[in-house]
């Protein structure tokens, strides 16, 4: 490289080159001020830990719908949920798992909530289904939510005359 960049008679320094006053002064100060930082951040996060907000929280052990106990809310969330399949029954749409969840979503917001108390939308609604109050049903690579007196047969034979008459 030297030869290329017509530098003949270079040669590297064996010895360490002494950094100067400012050099070493710039460092000293950017590890002072790190130094800093990381006692504030120390400070902060004692602080929330002894607040119990930096702690991470003490899991419950996880119930599962089945062992939840029934409650008036998740009752009344069941109901609703069977409401509202019906009503998309009667306008005729089809009951996609995606259309009935943003539906009960329009109604009654995100979930968890005071009023439909669980962690997701699709253990409410099997959690429905184990109370024989919906059935869930595969056509295709996709869910579909029934009543529970509802034909599974005749649906999944409408949605396929449904598929055949969209696609080309």
């Amino acid at each position: 490289m030297a030869e290329y960049l017509g530098s003949r008679n270079w040669q590297p320094s064996r010895e360490p080159r002494e950094p100067d006053t400012a050099h070493l002064q710039r460092i000293s100060a950017q590890l002072s001020a790190l130094q800093r930082e990381v006692q504030e951040l120390k400070r902060m996060v004692a602080a929330l830990a002894s607040n119990g907000v930096g702690r991470p929280p003490a899991e419950p052990p996880r119930q599962s719908a089945e062992r939840a106990a029934p409650t008036a809310d998740r009752d009344l969330a069941i109901e609703l949920l069977v409401d509202v399949v019906r009503e998309l029954r009667d306008r005729g749409t089809v009951r996609l798992f995606t259309a009935v969840n943003e539906e009960v979503r329009r109604r009654f917001g995100e979930l968890p909530n005071d009023r439909i108390p669980y962690e997701r939308f699709k253990d409410f609604v099997q959690d429905a289904q184990r109370r024989g109050k919906i059935r869930l049903v595969r056509v295709g690579p996709v869910d579909h939510v029934l009543l529970a007196d509802e034909s599974i047969q005749a649906y999944v034979e409408t949605v396929r005359r449904e598929m055949e008459f969209v696609q080309p």
